[in-house]
């Protein structure tokens, strides 16, 4: 990490930077690592923090841009849909970028074969976008074959398959329209996501973090029967029917979930009726899991 002296708080991290608001200290901290070849994810998302807590949010759209392409190329579909929602809340109509991520999505490769197999992984080349500089408006689209000092290009894309089966089987039109249905909520930990009993209407995604899921025994105490990460969902169940919620989900870390209404996906069942039998397959497939039906016994 880059040492720096700023102002009277040179102790101070980025981290603890940011904690305290202090927005354009941390900017400056943080373009000294850009500067030494520091570019990390973890510290890209801190720039856009400073920023649009800064009031800059406009500056963060090509560091969110780059961020979104890289997790579609890691075969992270649910956190590129994420981060897309964060584009969306600073500057809204961006399809470009919405049309990029549900092409790299779509295109994801099968799981290469075990060596000596004849057949081989089909990996389909989408040129590598450029990262604009930093603190800068410039556009997602910079200009053809622009370097970028200190960064190097990815390996093609080598991921495993989408670790979400809720967009693993669609087409690029359905994943737009699916997406552009789906909102973003944030949860601390220990936040009460849902409650056993309640009514519902919506299906959660998991995009970071992870969360608990409780159900009551037969001696109305809580069992945890199992724990979801990065690309598990949830809800859908409540989301289909009119049955209540079927168990208490609890954040177990800071979260970040994509959010499906009942009214969005009935809206987008309208032109892609597809996408509901999707959901409604896994429904089926999940509904009294051995693990719940168990723990209530």
């Amino acid at each position: 990490m880059v040492l720096g002296w700023i102002g009277g708080e040179s102790h101070l991290s980025i981290e603890e930077l940011l904690a305290r608001k202090r927005y354009a200290r941390a900017i400056k901290l943080l373009r000294a690592e850009f500067e030494h070849g520091n570019r990390g994810a973890e510290l890209r998302l801190q720039m856009v923090e400073a920023l649009v807590g800064s009031g800059n949010g406009r500056d963060a759209v090509p560091i969110l841009a780059g961020l979104v392409d890289e997790a579609a190329r890691r075969g992270e579909a649910v956190k590129a849909i994420a981060l897309l929602k964060r584009i969306e809340q600073l500057e809204p109509g961006r399809t470009d970028i919405s049309t990029r991520l549900a092409t790299l999505i779509q295109h994801q490769p099968t799981p290469a074969p075990e060596s000596g197999s004849a057949a081989t992984a089909s990996v389909p080349q989408v040129e590598p976008q450029p990262e604009p500089q930093v603190g800068t408006s410039e556009s997602f689209a910079p200009p053809e074959n622009e370097e970028r000092p200190g960064l190097t290009p990815g390996p093609p894309c080598t991921a495993p398959p989408l670790a979400s089966p809720l967009f693993s089987d669609f087409t690029v039109a359905e994943l737009l329209v699916l997406m552009s249905g789906l909102r973003l909520l944030t949860y601390a930990p220990g936040d009460i996501i849902l409650a056993e009993g309640a009514p519902g209407d919506s299906m959660f995604v998991l995009a970071s973090g992870s969360v608990k899921a409780h159900v009551r025994n037969a001696e109305d105490r809580y069992v945890r029967v199992r724990e979801m990460h990065e690309g598990d969902f949830f809800g859908e169940i409540a989301l289909l029917s009119d049955l209540p919620r079927s168990a208490t989900i609890v954040a177990a870390s800071p979260c970040e979930l994509l959010v499906l209404d009942r009214a969005s996906l009935a809206g987008i069942a309208t032109s892609h009726p597809r996408v509901r039998e999707v959901v409604r397959r896994f429904a089926a497939e999940r509904t009294g899991s051995a693990e719940e039906t168990a723990a209530r016994a």
